[in-house]
């Protein structure tokens, strides 16, 4: 998995998952690789990572629980990271439903040096 400079912001709200990356990060999986963060909960450690699939066309989301670590992984088709790094910056970013939870990953705005598409 590759670790990079900043970290990956995860939000999980009624039944939905918000991970909202760096352009670093984008950057990073359009390289084929994962992307990765790890959060510390009670006597629990969270892996959480969004990884891109060259093969699959649709999201899926894995969720594994070890004896003191739970993963969370995100696998997204590549075309779909393309399509995020396409669309510019963008406050949206890509959205799915899997198994009727709701999945967004968005590139932060805030630290996003892509232009607007259309301007």
């Amino acid at each position: 998995m590759e670790r990079s400079g900043a970290i990956m912001n995860v939000k999980i709200e009624n039944q939905a998952l918000k991970f909202k990356i760096s352009e670093e990060e984008l950057n990073v999986l359009l390289s084929d690789k994962c992307i990765h963060t790890k959060i510390n909960f009670l006597d629990k450690i969270f892996v959480i990572c969004v990884n891109p699939q060259k093969i699959k066309k649709d999201i899926a989301l894995n969720f594994v629980t070890e004896d003191d670590e739970v993963y969370i992984s995100l696998l997204i088709p590549f075309s779909k990271i393309e399509e995020l790094s396409n669309i510019g910056k963008c406050r949206f970013g890509i959205e799915a439903e899997v198994n009727d939870i709701a999945i967004s990953l968005q590139v932060d705005i805030r630290k996003d040096s892509r232009k607007v598409k259309g301007k």
